[in-house]
């Protein structure tokens, strides 16, 4: 029997709060991945457009942890 999918927990502090990603945080996250300062220890080539975000979004949205 597979087990039911844990809920991602928000994380709040005074200046910060984690949150699973959502569909509305495109342009946002495009300029995250577009800026090749913040990709700068990440490994990865910064996104040229939002069609290339869209794809990494997608992914984000999709993700689960393999493990719960």
């Amino acid at each position: 029997m597979a087990r039911a999918l844990k809920k991602h927990p928000i994380l709040l502090t005074k200046r910060l709060r984690l949150r699973p990603f959502r569909g509305g945080d495109l342009k946002v996250l495009h300029a995250l991945y577009a800026d090749p300062d913040n990709l700068r220890y990440w490994g990865i080539s910064p996104n040229r457009d939002l069609a290339a975000t869209r794809r990494m979004l997608r992914w984000h949205l999709a993700f689960r942890r393999a493990t719960t």
